[in-house]
């Protein structure tokens, strides 16, 4: 069966029980149409002569022993574009068995073909765990791409395209094969970018973390630990299933369905799994027209995390607002948005007291991702020593890294400074109006500001049966921004017990109309269940100026 004319044929035999035995002339007559081998040593089409070899052993195109050495068994298709391919060039075969895998190794040297011994140890990876190893590099956008994709069926149609002779034999043992989707190959030809050299080069505090803990888990850090820029060069793979979940346009020759490892690769470095992408024999093949050390940069060094790291963002909040009580556990929180999944943990970090610094008593943390995914870590303590109510307090700590790493500038560790600042209180807890109360103006440019206290404590509830105890302490002021201005309160209690306060200046005064001012300086004393005590409760609010 010779030419193009024969493909609508080629598709008969695939539903064949088993393939017709070929003779010896059968196979005379193929090995006279097919082309011989001229690739040049070490050159990109010296290295895809094995590749296609072994599809077609794969595909039972060539039974075991008939394939020649001296046979081409590139499609002609793509002889046919040697230029744009660049099968002349002279290549680099870096046996990686991912893009990822050689994205993330720490090389020990300018060398792509060095390092044999350390590839197999996963501490030099920046990735090593919860990470698809099967994602691919996805060429530079704008650059100039190709790709293509051969089946058995395809491999066989480009070389009856091409004249080239093929027993029925062959034609129904690959048709079968490829029914049983063991024979993939997929080949990609662009300028491939790293995107954690992108990252670092931004200094991107979750990548940079993750090299941290590269360094951390594994054997440290040392100068000559280097990482790829990128290159440009041809991604060899079989690829038995595909996620479709990304497409990829690698221009006219084939539109290849991959997950893609490239430089969209999100601010907290993680890769989307995909348990549908079999990906095996995957090699990589940089061409060799530039020199190799302009390929490399300096893996990240642990100072350069560090100063990162000291930058980061952190959120504070307490579990009952800015209150801390003095007669319970105070808890309070600090979210760094930057910290990795992976590194979320108690055994990742610390939580220290500055030197000086007023701390909770008896304090313990925890580590965990909140619903969001955001690292949280919670700290719980008692109040510090000497503390009533209603002071203020400024708890000041600090969140490091429970390993130091070393460089020539001495050791290093992470570090970031938290502080919280709260009141002191006692039971039963307040909650201050969540939006500014509006004031109300009354006889000759007066104003007061009336609103319901809530006290929404559940552990020790306000005592109604003794709520005409209830008395003011401490002197209110209405704070502005350009003044302070003395107030005089009016406590009362309607008919559903509940606590209503009413302020107003204590002399008629002008006041900025849409101005937000502060209450500041009183607290009151209020029965609650289960003492005979009266508790004091700082009172806070916005006012705003009608």
């Amino acid at each position: 069966m010779r030419g193009a004319g024969a493909l609508s044929t080629l598709f008969l035999f695939g539903a064949c029980a088993a393939p017709p035995v070929s003779t010896a002339a059968e196979w005379a007559w193929w090995d006279s149409g097919w082309p011989k081998i001229t690739a040049s040593k070490g050159s990109l089409e010296e290295q895809l002569e094995t590749v296609f070899g072994q599809l077609s052993t794969d595909c039972a195109i060539w039974p075991k022993g008939k394939l020649k050495n001296n046979i081409s068994q590139i499609p002609a298709p793509i002889k046919k574009e040697a230029n744009l391919l660049g099968l002349s060039e002279q290549v680099h075969a870096v046996p990686f068995d991912s893009a990822n895998r050689l994205m993330s190794f720490l090389f020990a040297s300018d060398n792509l073909n060095g390092d044999q011994s350390r590839r197999i140890d996963n501490n030099n990876y920046v990735f090593t765990e919860n990470i698809d190893l099967s994602a691919l590099a996805a060429p530079r956008v704008g650059s100039d791409t190709l790709g293509y994709r051969h089946t058995c069926s395809s491999y066989l149609a480009a070389a009856l395209d091409a004249g080239s002779s093929i027993p029925m034999a062959s034609v129904s043992a690959a048709l079968k094969t490829e029914s049983k989707e063991t024979a993939n190959l997929v080949l990609i030809k662009g300028t491939f970018e790293n995107p954690l050299y992108l990252r670092t080069s931004a200094q991107d505090l979750p990548t940079l973390l993750r090299f941290w803990k590269a360094y951390a888990q594994g054997n440290g850090y040392s100068d000559n630990l280097r990482i790829i820029k990128g290159f440009s060069g041809v991604l060899s793979m079989r690829v038995k299933s595909t996620d479709r979940s990304m497409r990829f346009n690698v221009g006219a020759k084939s539109n290849v369905d991959l997950p893609m490892l490239s430089a969209s690769l999100s601010s907290s470095a993680e890769i989307a799994s995909s348990n549908n992408l079999l990906v095996s024999q995957y090699l990589t093949y940089v061409y060799a027209n530039v020199p190799t050390a302009s390929l490399f940069a300096p893996a990240p060094a642990p100072s350069q995390v560090k100063a990162a790291f000291a930058l980061a963002s952190i959120q504070t909040g307490g579990a009952n607002g800015s209150y801390l009580f003095t007669d319970k556990p105070f808890e309070f929180w600090a979210d760094i948005d930057a910290i990795p999944k992976d590194m979320c943990n108690v055994s990742s970090w610390d939580v220290l007291s500055p030197s000086g610094a007023t701390t909770l008593a008896n304090s313990n943390y925890r580590v965990g991702q909140t619903e969001s995914g955001v690292c949280r870590f919670t700290i719980t303590g008692d109040a510090p020593s000497g503390t009533k109510a209603p002071d203020s307090i400024v708890l000041d700590y600090q969140i490091a890294s429970r390993k130091s790493l070393q460089e020539k500038k001495g050791s290093v560790q992470l570090v970031l400074p938290g502080r919280l600042r709260v009141q002191a209180s006692d039971h039963p807890a307040y909650r201050p109006p969540a939006a500014p109360v509006e004031g109300a103006k009354y006889g000759s440019g007066a104003v007061n500001w009336s609103y319901q206290l809530d006290f929404f404590d559940t552990e020790r509830a306000i005592d109604s049966n003794r709520l005409q105890q209830v008395a003011s302490s401490g002197q209110p002021v209405l704070a502005c921004k350009d003044k302070s201005h003395a107030l005089v309160e009016t406590i009362s209690v309607d008919s559903g017990a509940r606590i209503r306060l009413t302020l107003r200046p204590a002399v008629i005064t002008a006041l900025t109309a849409g101005e937000v001012c502060t209450l500041k300086g009183l607290a009151l004393r209020v029965p609650a269940v289960n003492t005979t005590a009266l508790l004091t409760r700082p009172i806070e609010a916005e006012l705003l100026i009608p």
